[in-house]
């Protein structure tokens, strides 16, 4: 199993969920992916930019 970085202290106040292969690891074994899909709220699309 890959390690997942810790998205909270990157992405910090910013509204998001995981999306994508490594959301699915709740619910199906591991999948051989590299990358990691993240939706982030509108609402934070300009603080975003500053983040990211």
């Amino acid at each position: 199993m890959h390690q997942v970085p810790d998205l909270q202290s990157i992405l910090g106040p910013l509204r998001w969920v995981l999306v994508g292969d490594l959301a699915l690891r709740a619910y199906m074994p591991e999948r051989a992916t590299l990358d990691v899909d993240m939706l982030i709220h509108e609402r934070d699309s300009i603080q975003k930019h500053s983040v990211l």
